[in-house]
């Protein structure tokens, strides 16, 4: 159950002391008037935030369904077919493609991840897959079109 904002409540009040002619003579009328002004410019701007967080909450869910949707999901760096690093593998958002069938783009993402967090350059990293629940080490290079790293078992993951 939504409580009334305090704004609208006392917009509320206003306007039923103005009609019932309690508001005062006078002076009093313009204040009643200002309360009413600011009570709705308030009401206004409180609307504007609940529409602006469902905008967000909407381009969220469209951004996180896009990912999920963005390629198959492979077996964390285990199996596989080994090698095909770069353009030849799925795509897994965000300009990452991981080989398929060796790598799961859950893993692809947390490959970038941690080179990022990582001082960069040519690194060895350790990263986490989802798919298996282990923890795999990726040796990583920079390529004229990005990096590159390979590991895990038989896993490549590209990425700008």
């Amino acid at each position: 159950m939504r409580r009334p904002s305090r704004v609208a409540l006392a917009l509320l009040a206003g306007m039923a002391l103005g009609a019932s002619g309690i508001g005062g003579c006078g002076g009093d009328d313009e204040k009643v008037r200002q309360a009413r002004k600011e009570g709705a410019e308030q009401a206004r701007k409180e609307e504007r935030l609940r529409q602006e967080q469902r905008d967000l909450k909407r381009r969220l869910r469209d951004i996180e369904r896009r990912e999920r949707g963005a390629g198959p999901s492979g077996s964390g760096g285990t199996g596989g077919s080994g090698g095909g690093s770069g353009p030849s593998g799925q795509g897994c958002g965000r300009g990452i493609t991981a080989n398929t069938g060796a790598t799961s783009c859950a893993f692809a993402h947390n490959v970038r991840t941690a080179y990022y967090d990582s001082p960069g350059g040519n690194v060895s990293i350790r990263v986490f897959s989802p798919a298996t629940g282990r923890t795999y080490t990726m040796s990583c290079t920079k390529t004229a079109s990005g990096k590159t790293c390979t590991g895990g078992n038989n896993a490549s993951v590209s990425f700008p």
